[in-house]
């Protein structure tokens, strides 16, 4: 789970954003919960830039949840892992989460078991061994995701009006997994749980891990 910006008018305007440019103007947010096998968005909200990242976890994962997705692992940005979301993850829908901390991190439970045995175990380790021992080095399969959407369909929202951006995000997504999805089936990838191949909807629950 991760988030990309999407320019509503100049190019550039997300990375200027990026790295703090001034005279920034609204653009929007795609938050989204990918497949990293299939590299599948499962779910998605469009939003604007002011809108807080851990808002956006229950979501998504009520949305996934619906679309019959299964998931034994969410990785995601440090943004979304509020102790609210820690909570979420962990208790319904019984997910190990795995997400970077703050520098400043205590290892504590702040109210959910899970979060702070993670806690403990980010404190405890340099970062570069962290990364290795967690595997949260797969959450890099999220941002290629994003950067191959923008590639294939471009980072602009030509649209003046938020029903234009609703329908544009939709064609993007709907767009981009009918491509990732043919791939996936060309290659053999397992993925998320409920794609059809040949016709035989495959149980791909041992494999399935969403970002």
């Amino acid at each position: 789970m991760d988030s990309s910006g999407f320019s509503l008018s100049e190019y550039f305007q997300w990375c200027e954003e990026k790295w703090k440019v001034e005279n920034r103007n609204v653009w929007l947010k795609l938050h989204a919960l990918v497949d990293i096998d299939t590299c599948e968005i499962l779910a998605y909200i469009l939003m604007y830039n002011d809108v807080g990242d851990p808002r956006m976890l229950p979501l998504l994962m009520e949305q996934a949840s619906r679309g019959g997705h299964k998931r034994k692992i969410l990785y995601a940005g440090g943004a979304y892992g509020s102790d609210d979301n820690w909570k979420i993850v962990s208790r319904e829908y019984k997910c190990k989460f795995l997400t970077s901390f703050k520098i400043s991190t205590s290892p504590t439970n702040n109210g959910c078991l899970a979060r702070g045995e993670a806690a403990r175990e980010w404190c405890s380790l340099p970062y570069d061994e962290w990364v290795l021992v967690t595997g949260y080095g797969m959450r890099w399969k999220v941002e290629v995701v994003f950067s191959d959407m923008k590639r294939i369909l471009t980072e602009i929202f030509r649209s003046k009006t938020e029903q234009g951006h609703i329908v544009i995000g939709y064609v993007k997504v709907a767009s981009f997994n009918i491509h990732k999805n043919t791939r996936a089936q060309i290659l053999g990838v397992t993925g998320n749980g409920i794609v059809e191949w040949e016709g035989v909807t495959l149980d791909r629950l041992d494999s399935s891990r969403s970002q």
